[in-house]
């Protein structure tokens, strides 16, 4: 298959996950991928997998100067066919621990900051679709304690008709879908990719 032949995907939050999975099977279709993270291991093992024309890129969502950082190196690298905002954060804690720090970076990341990469990227006349993923297996996962995890885990998994957690490659899959020319008349769409957990 060739759906992304000769086109530029911006991921971010595309070294690991969800997004990495993305950016490989875009790369396999015959596709140009630039990924963005802040692990700097996670980031050198991404460069490992992808070519050397892709653009990889440390960049915090939250943060308004790697936004412009951003945009001036996509702009540099060429015009872009489709925009993954992926990167996100995910912090559970009681009510009466959470601060306005944490409260500040998880709104920062997750909200604030993609809706400024969307504005610096964005142009007229462009498809906004959204996948919500349900649980899958990734690196998003650890944002719970070790010990509660899997109790949490294992009550989430239950609740679903297919009961079992999905792949990072699955998720990626509805993702790609939406970014490609398949779903051309596609937008302003919502897509659960949960197992059917949501429905349930």
């Amino acid at each position: 298959m060739s759906r992304y032949e000769g086109k530029r995907i911006l991921i971010t939050g595309g070294s690991s996950g969800i997004g990495l999975a993305g950016a490989r099977r875009i790369v396999a279709e015959g596709g140009n991928v630039a990924i963005t993270g802040l692990n700097d291991q996670r980031l050198d093992q991404a460069r490992a997998t992808l070519p050397d024309s892709s653009l990889i890129l440390k960049s915090d969502t939250a943060s308004e100067a790697d936004i412009d950082k951003l945009r001036k190196a996509v702009e540099d690298w060429g015009t872009l066919d489709g925009l993954w905002l992926n990167a996100g954060i995910a912090e559970v804690d009681a009510l009466e621990s959470i601060t306005a720090e944490s409260f500040n970076r998880l709104m920062n990341t997750n909200v604030r900051g993609p809706m400024l990469q969307l504005a610096a990227l964005a142009v007229r006349g462009i498809r906004a679709n959204t996948s919500v993923p349900g649980l899958i297996e990734t690196n998003f996962r650890h944002f719970m304690p070790n010990d509660s995890r899997p109790q949490f885990e294992e009550l989430v998994v239950n609740q679903g008709p297919l009961g079992r957690a999905g792949s990072a490659e699955e998720a990626a899959a509805v993702a790609l879908f939406l970014l490609s020319d398949d779903a051309t008349y596609v937008t302003g769409s919502q897509y659960a990719v949960d197992g059917g957990l949501i429905h349930y």
